[in-house]
């Protein structure tokens, strides 16, 4: 067995690099004594972007207090975190879960993993107890900064990291949270629980996504420097990407290339007068499948604001079977045009 001893919280600042990805499992798996140390240790900061899903405990850095140096992404809010969405002091990566070990993948480069653990077990072994989810799929794909909790359930299963596959470790001894059903049900930090026997309030997230999901032509949402943040699978049908490969990325990799640079300066017409409309009246449309080739669309444009944050909800319908049968009408009237003189 490595006899990797342990350390102070404060050693993972030894492995967190300015412009750092860092991912942190959901809820419980939080490593409450490191992100302690992260944001006492602020000032040697720069640019370090932190990864979760369902942040439970709430933090300065959630807020935005120090945005420059440590910022937070969100792939799913917690009562902790939607308040701070709604601010705008958070970033939210819309998903469904089994996409989030791709989409991290993808938007992390080199990221450092921090969980919280058991203690390790006479072989070297910590198991990753209830924070396995995403994380457990960076085991011996990315460096690990471990907090052992001794008060963490073990758990088994391919959650298992060896003490040789981490950068450092810490111990704790802290109980985890635990949240009565009923209380979560009607209450929401900052508000009134909901009094017994009365609905509690529709989750406008939840409901926003299902609708967008329900929507009959393909809906891109994209942010106002021009990144895709929502897709629905009406789009990922239109133009052959599967979502977690468009999430983050700029709208123009659904543009021909030559046309990329106009699209911005149109993108960049759009958001100074914004307003509901369609686009390219009068023109014949076409966006680029993953493929390559050309689909015939249609789009319509709209403005939508989620506090100071602005978004262009773009709805995109395939028009090829429309344009298809346009063509051969064309044809039938030149051969007849023909046909008389």
């Amino acid at each position: 067995m490595n006899r990797l001893p342990p350390s102070r919280p404060e050693a993972v600042l030894d492995h967190l690099a300015n412009r750092a990805d860092v991912i942190v499992p959901i809820a419980n798996g939080e490593q409450v004594t490191v992100l302690d140390a992260i944001e006492a240790n602020v000032d040697r900061l720069d640019e370090v972007r932190v990864h979760q899903m369902h942040a439970l405990h709430d933090r300065r850095y959630l807020h935005g207090e120090w945005r420059d140096r440590l910022r937070h992404i969100s792939y799913f809010l917690s009562p902790v975190t939607r308040p701070c969405f709604a601010d705008g002091s958070l970033e939210l990566v819309p998903n469904n879960f089994s996409e989030v070990p791709q989409l991290l993948s993808l938007r992390c480069r080199d990221p450092l993993v921090i969980a919280s653990a058991s203690t390790p077990d006479r072989h070297g072994y910590f198991p990753l107890g209830t924070g396995a989810d995403y994380t457990a799929s960076f085991i011996g794909r990315a460096p690990f900064y471990v907090e052992a909790n001794r008060q963490m359930p073990r758990t088994f299963g391919r959650n298992q990291l060896h003490v040789s596959q981490v950068v450092g470790w810490c111990e704790a001894d802290y109980p985890l949270v635990e949240i009565d059903p009923a209380e979560s049900a009607h209450a929401t930090p900052g508000r009134p629980m909901t009094p017994p026997g009365n609905d509690p309030p529709l989750d406008l997230l939840t409901f926003g996504a299902a609708l967008l999901e329900a929507a009959p032509d393909g809906t891109i949402v994209v942010d106002d420097v021009g990144r895709i943040v929502l897709v629905n699978s009406q789009a990922e049908a239109i133009f052959g990407y599967p979502r977690a490969e468009l999430l983050g990325r700029p709208v123009e990799v659904l543009v021909s290339e030559e046309l990329h640079d106009l699209h911005r300066v149109h993108r960049h017409q759009f958001l100074r007068r914004r307003q509901l409309r369609p686009m390219g009246v009068g023109l014949q449309l076409f966006g680029r499948h993953r493929d390559g080739h050309e689909v015939p669309i249609e789009i319509s444009l709209s403005p939508w604001a989620v506090g100071e944050d602005l978004f262009t909800i773009a709805a995109v319908r395939d028009v090829t079977a429309q344009r298809q049968l346009q063509a051969e009408r064309d044809q039938i009237a030149v051969a007849l045009d023909a046909s008389v003189d």
